[in-house]
């Protein structure tokens, strides 16, 4: 069903979402990759005016960096970027969200937010996700924040959900996974599904929730972008919005002379 049914549904709204990867300093409340960071005028202005955070993403921001080794750290979403795709969650008015790649669960976070703001604009009730199916955790699913299934995922599609899948699981247990309890939404309306992601999303696209998200958030491993994108146009109901990250690879989308790119 996954290669068959990728031809339903293609009336999407497709953001590609990029930075320059330039910067030399890394401070406790970001790591912004978008700009120059040669320019501290701008980087100042932009972390000013161009972001509205909830306190506790800021927070979990700052937990993160504290946490992570540099090398780690630049791996985290710059705040202007995490800004524009949690403005065009709100925006679009999406009830139904799903982040490819969570790592330390920043934009998680944001998107749970704007979710939930979305569902009581719109008068949705908003639905706690528990284990009430008989099945049982199998792979590729080998874990899940709270300990739902995709079958209890199935039992309400219209639900506000932010669903969030990686393959790591260390950062989410260390540092998302307290943060997401913290701020309350865990289950209500964010849910966390570990295992590979491309697995994962198979299992997605094969079941009743095929054609029930208003947006996906691509920011995972670069191999993975096109079957990320080929599973997402089957996730998203039609008008749905895709967002990934990254894609002009440090400019190396334009390089003729190299199409294959070390990733």
């Amino acid at each position: 069903m996954f290669r068959s049914s990728i031809r339903k549904f293609r009336s999407h709204t497709a953001v590609r979402t990029f930075s320059t990867e330039s910067y030399e300093n890394v401070d406790a409340m970001s790591i912004d990759k978008a700009v120059d960071m040669s320019s501290p005028a701008l980087v100042s202005y932009l972390h000013q005016y161009g972001r509205n955070e909830h306190p506790a993403v800021t927070q979990l921001r700052k937990t993160s960096i504290a946490a992570l080794p540099i090398s780690k750290a630049r791996n985290i979403l710059e705040p202007t970027t995490n800004a524009m795709v949690t403005w065009f969650a709100r925006a679009f008015k999406a009830t139904r969200t799903i982040e490819i790649g969570t790592f330390t669960g920043i934009t998680s976070l944001s998107l749970a937010f704007a979710v939930k703001e979305n569902a009581l604009a719109s008068n949705l009730p908003l639905h706690t996700f528990t284990h009430t199916t008989d099945s049982t955790l199998t792979r590729p699913i080998t874990n899940s924040f709270p300990n739902v299934t995709v079958d209890d995922l199935c039992t309400n599609l219209e639900a506000p959900l932010a669903l969030t899948l990686d393959s790591v699981l260390h950062t989410v247990t260390d540092i998302a996974k307290p943060a997401w309890e913290e701020a309350g939404v865990l289950g209500n309306p964010l849910v966390f599904l570990h295992g590979q992601g491309e697995d994962v999303i198979r299992v997605l696209a094969d079941s009743p929730l095929a054609g029930t998200f208003d947006m996906v958030f691509v920011d995972a491993n670069k191999q993975g972008y096109y079957n990320y994108y080929e599973a997402a146009m089957v996730l998203l109901r039609k008008g749905g919005m895709v967002c990934l990250d990254n894609v002009l690879w440090r400019g190396s989308v334009a390089n003729l002379d190299s199409m294959v790119v070390d990733l």
